[in-house]
């Protein structure tokens, strides 16, 4: 969301001032030569290309229907997961360790559409709470992935439902929409512990996780999980209002639904032996889900309640996920803002939640070449991202030096581009470069251009 950074500075610490080489000073522009010079003598190569392979568990293994007939779930609740529950998780687990991953080359995306319902809360707008402010949505939504960590939606929103004429007076003045621009088009990435977003979200979203480095150990994966050590601090950090007693099914879940990024057949093999391991598993038999398919759910009690997965008995897919939040739909549910209502969440900041009551994927993962035009177009920057960086702004900075920064900062090779991405903490903004081309030293020019202009902390590659 964009945010007036001075504003937000002042009201965070009006006395506090930092000294700050401005962007006209001779310093800077000893510091610009220098970098230019060094970007005259760079070599050119062609930008590092991840080898991670994309394979959500929508798409797992095989294993014979007859499961729902000789198989007998039976709920249980707390403690270990039940023997049913358990034992169908490693059956299906087998079959999935024995599939062919779906690996995207080069520029490639997985494509995978998804049909959802979902509440929608606006908690603040400003420093206003608006606690009648909720509305009930449902969505199409067509969803891309690469192996930079970025994701790209297009969604289809219905008309915002209320349950009385009270919410939908709050939701309006909250700066909401009743009748969504539809279809929306936004793409997010997840870089270190930064999320760059374009296309106009309301909050930031979440790219693709990268689980490449995760065990496919059952034991220690199932630790990691429910200890929120797994290193992937999207996953790890999870508030605590949707962790709850059971995290370990709550990021079990997370992943399942993904996106995710460098996941193999033995990974998911793994995460469906390491939920047989988890604590308060419980088997809810076949299930039906909102599409009309059958499976087999599994459930445990996070931060929102009793939350749900079914499984596909045939592909040991996910038919269905409900009751959780979905780190993309933050970002797709910016269809709803009005950017022309000066004093809602859109110009003033604020706080939501985007509760998923279900959501089932509608088609197989496949393969494309490239992202359609109009999401190429619309999806901004981050569509086509090969890098990125991450920075904090210094207490003290303004828009006006940001602006002259960034000014100079795109004539730079590999077309670097900036975003700012909303509040971090008091009197802190994060600052996000995205490359589009060019090569390590290119990458490398940037983050020493941005480290020597006194203006950012924390510089980071994504």
């Amino acid at each position: 969301m964009t945010t007036d950074l001075d504003e937000l500075l002042t009201e965070s610490d009006p006395g506090r001032q930092v000294a700050i080489p401005s962007i006209g000073s001779p310093e800077f522009e000893r510091l610009w030569v220098a970098i230019t010079e060094d970007g005259a003598q760079g070599s050119v190569r062609q930008p590092r290309r991840g080898g991670h392979i994309l394979f959500p568990a929508l798409s797992l293994g095989a294993i014979a229907v007859v499961l729902l007939l000789i198989v007998q779930l039976l709920p249980t609740s707390g403690g270990r997961p039940s023997t049913a529950a358990a034992a169908t998780l490693r059956s299906l687990a087998q079959v999935a360790g024995a599939q062919s991953p779906v690996t995207p080359t080069g520029s490639q995306w997985l494509e995978q559409r998804v049909q959802t319902s979902f509440n929608g809360s606006i908690q603040s707008v400003g420093a206003t709470q608006t606690p009648l402010a909720t509305a009930t949505a449902s969505a199409n939504i067509d969803e891309w992935s690469n192996t930079h960590s970025t994701t790209c939606t297009e969604s289809a929103f219905s008309p915002a439902h209320f349950a009385a004429p009270a919410n939908q007076q709050a939701w309006v003045a909250a700066g909401l929409l009743v009748q969504p621009a539809t279809p929306a088009i936004s793409c997010t990435s997840f870089s270190g512990s930064q999320y760059s977003t374009a296309g106009g979200a309301v909050g930031e979203g979440a790219g693709a996780f990268d689980i490449s480095s995760l065990p496919t150990d059952p034991t220690r994966l199932a630790h990691e999980l429910e200890t929120g050590t797994t290193g992937i601090s999207g996953l790890d950090q999870l508030p605590s209002g949707v962790a709850g007693n059971d995290p370990g099914f709550a990021r079990s879940m997370v992943l399942l639904v993904g996106p995710t990024v460098g996941g193999s057949p033995s990974f998911w093999s793994a995460l469906l032996n390491a939920l047989a391991t988890m604590h308060g598993v419980s088997a809810m038999g076949s299930v039906t889900t909102q599409t009309g398919k059958s499976g087999l759910g599994f459930s445990a009690q996070t931060g929102i309640g009793q939350s749900v997965i079914v499984l596909s008995p045939s592909t040991g897919g996910l038919l269905e996920a409900r009751n959780f939040e979905d780190a993309s739909l933050q970002a797709s549910g910016s269809a709803f803002a009005n950017e022309n209502d000066l004093l809602g969440i859109w110009n003033k900041g604020g706080s939501y939640r985007i509760v998923v009551k279900w959501l089932d994927p509608i088609n197989s993962p496949k393969l494309v070449d490239a992202l359609p035009t109009p999401v190429q177009q619309q999806g901004g920057p981050v569509a086509t991202a090969t890098g990125w960086i991450s920075a904090i702004e210094r207490p003290g900075v303004t828009m006006t030096q940001l602006l002259s920064f960034d000014a100079r900062l795109r004539m730079l090779p590999g077309r670097p581009s900036a975003g700012f991405a909303g509040p971090n903490s008091p009197g802190t903004h994060g600052f996000d470069v995205t490359m589009h081309g060019g090569n390590d030293s290119d990458l490398q020019r940037v983050v020493t251009f941005m480290e020597r202009s006194g203006l950012f902390v924390n510089v980071r590659q994504g």
